[in-house]
């Protein structure tokens, strides 16, 4: 059931350690998911011509120093008070509240630097990517069919609601595509800027799916599953 679990990969970990279960596969499971996800959903969309084939309107300049050092301000101390509060992905979803207030309120006018973004999106992809950190290649290779099985059933899963919206509503298929996806919400956010699909109806879906998940898979281990010893006796 934890392996199954679509997201929330730090809560789910913490509580496979409380419940004895094998936290190692049930890493390897969640990571797979996770890279297989950022790795082809964007060659997929590029392929297929789904994606977005221009950006949308670049924003009329670069914002000027004060104001840099002002959303820079602005996001930190956002995501202070989320991270207090604790509120899930604080830093990201901090930053981001801060500035859609100081922009959409004209406070602040123009952008980042496009080095800034370029460096911000290389962070994402070295987090994503250390997730392998202190993984063993046996432990690795022993769970690959198991990784693979629960990427499939997740995929399949999501495939079922994506066409459900994209008949019922009008929004871009990409976007839905993105937003549905059973990927790590740093991850797809990410991709949604890169590929220029909308990132806040990306990220209000997996933010929604990220506090679900927190929220109801204590319950519905403690309903449904047994520590490890119960399973060896």
């Amino acid at each position: 059931m934890l392996a199954g679990s679509p997201g929330a990969l730090s809560q789910i970990t913490i509580l496979a350690a409380e419940k004895g279960a094998d936290v190692a596969a049930i890493a390897v499971v969640q990571t797979m998911r996770v890279i297989i996800l950022t790795a082809a959903l964007p060659l997929l969309l590029a392929a297929t011509g789904i994606a977005p084939s221009a950006p949308p309107a670049a924003v009329a300049a670069i914002a000027a120093p004060l104001e840099l050092a002002a959303l820079i301000a602005a996001s930190v101390a956002v995501a202070l008070l989320l991270r207090l509060s604790k509120f899930p992905a604080s830093w990201m979803f901090g930053a981001m509240i801060a500035s859609s207030v100081l922009h959409g309120t004209g406070l602040i006018e123009g952008g980042l630097p496009p080095w800034v973004r370029g460096v911000a999106l290389v962070g994402i992809g070295a987090l994503i990517g250390s997730r392998f950190a202190r993984m063993k290649t046996s432990t690795l290779l022993s769970h690959v069919n198991a990784g693979l099985g629960s990427f499939a059933v997740a995929i399949a899963i999501s495939a079922i609601f994506v066409a459900a919206v994209a008949l019922m509503t009008h929004v871009r298929f990409s976007d839905i595509i993105v937003a549905f996806a059973p990927g790590a919400m740093d991850a797809m956010l990410a991709l949604a800027l890169t590929l220029h699909i909308d990132p806040i109806f990306v990220g209000a879906h997996h933010l929604s799916r990220f506090v679900f998940v927190s929220i109801t898979t204590p319950g519905i281990v403690h309903l449904f599953g047994r520590p490890q010893e119960d399973v060896d006796d």
